[in-house]
């Protein structure tokens, strides 16, 4: 049996689901289904199969219509790395999906979904023809779960045959338009998380949310959040949004805040937005704000939410430094090891030192950043305000794209994601 784990897919994961897709079906079109149905709020739940730190599986479930009521759970995209078919990874995949699904209550059948789903791209031709062995739902998949060897934990997947439903035209794509969508504006302590992003077993941000959301709705609900912080970064400005059951304009700020408690979270707005607004994928602009404490005496107010440098830090070489960093450039220097962007090169429009007594803060603003970007950077500039290296290091280990050239990493406990920007129609 193959090594792997399955876990649900986190948004960092999509260049890397769509790539997949891409290279399990020689073509474009399932990644770009994949990262429409995200983009869109119509996945209902995605799976990943991962093995050796990289992605080898996944499978994703949307909401479907049936004669025009939504009723089911049905497969859309599924794919298994051509090297790694016939381990196990696509039964364990349906396996996981049905238990989750059906755990939360879900009435689920399992369609290979052409009809469900291409015609919402724009793929006429794909819709109108006709799918046959071993392409129509049950001879795929059934012919899945036959090359599969036992899925990880010996799960028996016999029941899936039996609810199984050829491609039938009827069904269709279901989005939440009778859920209305709210966007919230968070603020949190991120001392006590280990960052934004639900991870088995661990407290999070978006887990603490998630309970507190289903405790007001009465049921599972998915929050998508604008921007993932890591394990103790903070935010004051963090964006999210969800869909509910129940229409309650004037008191979701109220009630999350309730079931948030004793939590360092606080939902400081809550409004009602269209359906296709997306936190992540509609968001224009992030802003992050960095703080340093540059005293030797230890910290009691800031601690654990700043860095204190007790050697002193020259601000205004920093701010010249960091000049080197505005643009486009290939960010590999400051780029984390375990990055799942799908590209290191990024547009960072602004950075700026600026200190206030013995605070120094820096800002930073860009459509989007990799993984610890913004730390990696704080760290490197911190060594030229320390004047071990000169001012033009900046630009020659951003231009080495090398990992190992980068500075120390700042610690978490100083980085705060400050603002997310939407366009005004949004």
């Amino acid at each position: 049996m193959s090594d792997f784990r399955l876990r649900r897919a986190l948004p960092s994961d999509l260049g890397a689901i769509a790539a997949l897709n891409d290279a399990a079906f020689g073509g474009p079109d399932e990644g770009r289904i994949v990262r429409q149905l995200w983009a869109d709020g119509d996945s209902l739940l995605s799976i990943v199969a991962e093995e050796g730190g990289e992605l080898a599986g996944h499978i994703e479930f949307f909401r479907i219509l049936v004669d025009g009521a939504a009723v089911a759970a049905g497969l859309g995209p599924m794919c298994v790395h051509p090297g790694r078919q016939r381990c196990g990874i696509g039964g364990a995949l349906i396996g996981e999906g049905l238990r989750i699904l059906e755990a939360s209550g879900e009435s689920v059948i399992f369609v290979l979904g052409h009809d469900a789903y291409y015609p919402k791209f724009g793929f006429a031709e794909a819709a109108a023809k006709p799918f046959s062995a071993p392409w129509s739902g049950p001879h795929f998949m059934a012919r899945v779960l036959s090359d599969a060897a036992p899925a990880q934990g010996g799960a028996d997947l016999s029941g899936c045959i039996r609810r199984l439903r050829p491609v039938d035209p009827s069904l269709r794509l279901w989005h939440p338009a009778s859920m209305p969508r709210y966007r919230l504006l968070i603020e949190y302590h991120g001392g006590p998380y280990q960052g934004w992003m639900k991870l088995p077993g661990k407290p999070t941000v978006q887990a603490a949310l998630e309970e507190a959301a289903a405790k007001l709705d009465g049921g599972p609900v998915e929050i998508y959040g604008a921007g993932r912080t890591d394990a103790g970064v903070h935010a004051t400005g963090q964006v999210a949004h969800m869909d509910l059951r129940q229409d309650r304009p004037n008191k979701v700020a109220d009630a999350m805040n309730f079931h948030l408690r004793p939590h360092p979270i606080a939902v400081l707005k809550a409004e009602r937005v269209d359906d296709d607004f997306h936190a992540r994928f509609s968001a224009t602009a992030r802003h992050y704000r960095y703080v340093v404490i540059n005293r030797r005496a230890d910290l009691a107010i800031e601690r654990g939410i700043a860095w204190r440098v007790p050697s002193k830090l020259d601000a205004d070489k920093m701010q010249e430094a960091a000049q080197a960093l505005v643009g486009t450039h290939d960010f590999s220097t400051f780029r984390d090891t375990e990055c799942q962007a799908a590209t290191p090169v990024k547009s960072l429009w602004r950075f700026d030192v600026a200190r206030y007594g013995d605070r120094i803060e820096f800002t930073c603003s860009a459509p989007s950043f990799i993984h610890r970007q913004v730390r990696s950077m704080v760290g490197s500039l911190v060594e030229v305000g320390r004047g071990r290296e000169p001012v033009r290091w900046m630009k020659e280990i951003l231009d080495a794209t090398d990992r190992q050239r980068c500075g120390p990493v700042a610690p978490s406990d100083g980085l705060f994601l400050e603002r997310v920007d939407y366009d005004q129609a949004t």
